[in-house]
């Protein structure tokens, strides 16, 4: 008896490790992506044991019964070697889209940063749109609509102001983006658009020197292919900023800038596994705090009725965000860790303008292209949790960025007019070149009075 019974013992034992085994190796098989490989991971490690303290009989508490329950009917789906669907439950638990958290700090805060580098060039004499730096983020960005001004524009010809500002000097402009990103084997795609506000004021200290300040508001919105969720950001700004133009033909600019970003994040989870259909919308809170330093130098060499020389920016970005816990979806809510991410950005262009006076006023028709590298943006990691997951040492699912593009560019062409009496416009082309998933063009027009 003691020898069947051990012998019996051994073979339930066995069997069930090898069952155990078998899914385990079945739910990685399932897995896509590398999201979806360690969700499978956690899965496997933590469904078992909510099993063994109460899952199986269905007494365990309702938010960690639930997880049981649908982690089971994943691993259901693998086991009877429905894999497509299996991936399927695992891409909609995977949490991809949460990913794109940085982008939309970086898009509700570089509307208001852009402004700042529209209100410098304008500072410093430059033709065109603009041409002081704003950071790249990834995005094709509109250069800010001028809405009012105090003071008229300041446009070089033959390497002299065509007018001075002096005293103070009161800007508002207004920015409205849109676009969309492909989604990749690690991101999910998503459209976006979002509209901006940025105010400052600026006093000329000297003939030479010029100091700011500005504040801003944006709301960015990102809605997420397949109606799998939205991520809607308020962003505040506070910015300084100044230039100095030794010259007229030379500047230097810089302009350093805090913002805050409070966002909701709806990630919808819509799937069928063995155990049932899920419909449910996770939702999310939480903060996200955004440092900025840019400096941009230029020259400009003077020929005639031609203008052109080389520019260099310089850039450093912080963005961290809150850690927060996800509610309204039972036992798939997840908690994130904190998350922090770096920037440094060098822009090495050159630009070329032509100044035409004509009987209505002057025109500048002005080109550049820009080469723009990044040193520091590597691919980072998120870690979550389910919120309901009651084990300490349950593996952590990992979700991870795509590698940024280390180099890409912009080439661009505008015309600006400055008319009598002070008013003035310009139009302005742009796109991105050489970025991976990303296709933008621009097409710009603003507009600029005297007070």
């Amino acid at each position: 008896m003691r020898a069947g019974a051990w012998l019996l013992t051994s073979g339930c034992v066995l069997a069930f490790a090898t069952t155990a085994a078998r899914a385990q190796t079945t739910i990685a098989d399932a897995a896509a992506n590398p999201q979806q490989t360690s969700v499978a991971a956690n899965i496997a490690n933590i469904c078992p044991r909510l099993g063994t303290a109460g899952g199986s009989a269905g007494t365990l508490p309702a938010d960690e019964q639930d997880l049981f329950d649908r982690c089971n009917g994943v691993v259901t789906l693998a086991n009877r070697g429905d894999l497509d669907e299996a991936a399927g439950a695992l891409g909609q638990i995977a949490a991809e889209e949460v990913l794109a958290q940085e982008s939309v700090v970086n898009g509700t805060l570089a509307p208001q940063t852009r402004a700042l580098a529209a209100r410098l060039s304008a500072l410093s004499g430059r033709a065109g749109a603009g041409q002081i730096a704003a950071r790249d983020d990834g995005r094709q960005r509109r250069e800010p609509i001028y809405l009012a001004s105090t003071e008229p524009v300041q446009i070089t010809q033959n390497g002299a102001s065509l007018e001075t500002e002096s005293g103070i000097g009161l800007f508002v402009t207004g920015d409205y983006n849109f676009g969309n990103a492909d989604a990749t084997d690690l991101e999910a795609g998503f459209d976006f658009d979002d509209i901006s506000i940025t105010a400052g004021g600026d006093y000329r200290l000297t003939d030479t020197v010029v100091l700011g300040a500005a504040g801003g508001y944006s709301n960015t919105e990102i809605d997420f292919d397949d109606d799998a969720g939205t991520l809607d950001g308020d962003g505040y700004t506070l910015s300084v900023y100044g230039i100095w133009n030794p010259t007229p033909q030379a500047g230097v600019s810089t302009y350093a800038s805090f913002g805050q970003v409070d966002y909701t994040s709806r990630r919808r989870l819509a799937f069928t596994d063995a155990n049932g259909t899920i419909d449910r919308t996770a939702e999310g809170d939480t903060d996200a705090d955004q440092y900025e330093v840019t400096g941009s130098a230029y020259y400009d060499f003077v020929a005639g009725a031609w203008t052109y020389g080389p520019t260099l920016h310089l850039s450093y970005l912080r963005t961290e965000i809150d850690g927060f816990t996800e509610e309204g979806a039972q036992g798939l809510n997840l908690t994130f860790e904190d998350q922090a991410a770096e920037s440094v950005q060098t822009w090495l262009g050159a630009a070329v303008s032509r100044t035409f006076s004509t009987g209505f006023g002057v025109t500048v028709l002005q080109a550049r292209a820009q080469w723009i590298h990044e040193f520091a943006d590597d691919s980072r990691t998120v870690d979550v949790r389910y919120a309901a997951d009651p084990f300490t040492d349950s593996p952590t699912i990992t979700l991870t960025t795509e590698d940024p593009d280390r180099n890409r560019g912009r080439i661009g062409a505008g015309a600006s007019f400055v008319f009598p009496g002070g008013a003035s416009g310009f139009l302005d082309a742009e796109t991105i070149v050489g970025h991976t998933d990303v296709e933008s063009y621009t097409v710009t027009a603003g507009l600029r009075f005297t007070f």
